[in-house]
Order: C-alpha cells, then structure tokens, then sequence
C-alpha cells in the first residue's frame, strides 16, 4: 500500500515537472519568435508572409499580373536568393510599371541583397531595360556578371557625399525604387538626392517598407517628426502650394514637378509630370 501511495507521488511529481517545462519551453519561444517579429524589417516580411499571408494559390489574377505568374514560378537558385515581398505589393507595382515593359527604360533599386529582386525586374521589364542596383555589401557586385544589362553601384545610402558623387555619372531614372535600409535617415537622404534625378516627364519613385516609419530602431514611431511618413505628410502640403493663403507654405521644385503622391499600406509612390499652376476651365 505505501508502495503504490509513493509511485502515485512520483508520478504526480512528474506530471507537475513535466506541465512546468513544457509551459517554460512554450513562453520562451513566444519571447523569442517576439523578438524575431522586430529585429528587422526582412525577418517581419519573412514571418509575414508564412504565418499571415494567404496561401499563394489564391493569386486567381495571375494573369492579369505578371508579377503573381513570376512569384508563383520563381524558385530561389545558387545564383539568385529569396525575394521577401509582401502579397499587396504586386498590385502596386503593376499598376505604376506596367507601362514600362518591353520598353526602354532606366530603373534604380537601392537595397540589393540576395539579387532575387534583380531577376524579377528584368524578366517583368523585358530586355530594355538597363537596371541598376545599388548596396552597401560589396559582394552585390557579382550580380552584374548574373544579368545583362544590370549595372551595381556599392555605397552607404544613408552617406549624402556618396550620392553626391555617384549622381555625377548615374542617368536620370524612370524609376526608383528605394528597398534599401529602411531607417527614416536613409530614406529621407536618399529620397532628397534622388528625387531630382527622377525623369520629369512620367518617372516614378518608389519608396517601400514604410512599417519601419512606427518602428523605434528605426528612427519610427506614431508621429514622430523625423520619419519617413510625416515627411510625406509635409510633401502632400508642397504639392498643394498654389492654393495656400500662408506665407509659410510656398510653392518648390517639387510643387512643379510632382503629379500625385500615393500612399499605400507601407508603400509611398511618388509620379512626376509638370505640374503648372492651376487654371480654370469653364465650360461653354
């Protein structure tokens, strides 16, 4: 009888040990997949597009959008990385490239990486294309043997002497798209670098991962004056300035020759096109 009273004790101890561990095991890689969710701006795309993102068989519109047919085929390759995207991203960039493809056209992205981003841009942009990439690891640069016509330039985005050295022998660009770092430093000395350098007549700037604008490692955080997404705000004031009564609020270069900005979830797409002071037209 105490004998089975002091197993049913041992067993009860056990049990209890056994509850205690498996609940330590599970809080602590709660804590740990919390950490990974904020280290950086690639590891939240990544965990977003396993955990959250619908699966990619519901892309039912994947030949309305190349960009779904590329990402449903593309398989990563000793050449050619990962690509991290978030799933609304397509839309986005087809319905401001699309009139880009099977043209000629120049294009810079900041933030190469892997170089999977490089091989969509040129098989969605067609052999016309001349792409640039730009980072800051100088390994990146074997890209250019991988890819005709890609062309990488290595340098600190977030360095406003880099640019202004680089932008000497740079052409002007259709499009950029800036990928790269991601802190609202770097996004704002690059975009006050590049956005001159875009072509007047229909270029587009493309400025992504804008979570980071809330995010504190990055310099973010809701309504902070210095991010990237408060700037935009004060942008959206400058493309209105004809009509302001406030002195304060004058009309810039960027007044006459931004079109529209577009602000997306994380996405801020900026369309240049003169832009005279308005005139009114009335009817007969």
């Amino acid at each position: 009888m105490r004998e089975s009273a002091k197993m049913k004790t041992i067993l009860l101890v056990l049990v209890l040990f056994s509850v205690l561990l498996i609940s330590t095991l599970l809080y602590q890689r709660g804590q740990t997949l919390s950490i990974l969710k904020d280290v950086n701006c690639v590891q939240e795309k990544e965990i977003t597009r396993f955990k959250d993102a619908p699966p990619l068989n519901t892309f039912d519109d994947a030949t309305i959008n190349p960009f779904k047919t590329w990402w449903k085929n593309y398989r990563k390759s000793e050449k050619f990385g990962d690509v991290f995207k978030w799933n609304h991203y397509f839309d986005i960039y087809h319905r401001h490239f699309a009139r880009f493809r099977n043209k000629e056209m120049t294009m810079l992205e900041i933030g190469v990486r892997n170089g999977g981003s490089l091989k969509m841009w040129r098989d969605y942009f067609g052999p016309g294309a001349q792409i640039y990439g730009m980072d800051i690891i100088a390994k990146s640069k074997r890209f250019e043997n991988e890819l005709e016509g890609v062309k990488i330039i290595i340098g600190d985005q977030g360095n406003p002497r880099f640019w202004t050295e680089a932008l000497k022998t740079l052409p002007k660009f259709d499009i950029v798209i800036d990928d790269g770092g991601h802190t609202m430093n770097q996004l704002k000395v690059t975009f006050d670098h590049l956005y001159d350098h875009v072509k007047l007549d229909g270029g587009i700037y493309l400025a992504e991962d804008l979570h980071t604008a809330y995010w504190p490692n990055y310099g973010g955080g809701f309504k902070r004056p210095e991010t990237f997404i408060e700037y935009t705000k004060g942008l959206i004031d400058q493309l209105n300035a004809d009509h302001s009564r406030d002195k304060n609020l004058v009309v810039t270069n960027f007044t006459r020759s931004t079109q529209s900005i577009q602000v997306y979830d994380s996405i801020v797409v900026f369309e240049k096109s003169p832009h005279p002071k308005y005139h009114t037209i009335l009817s007969q």
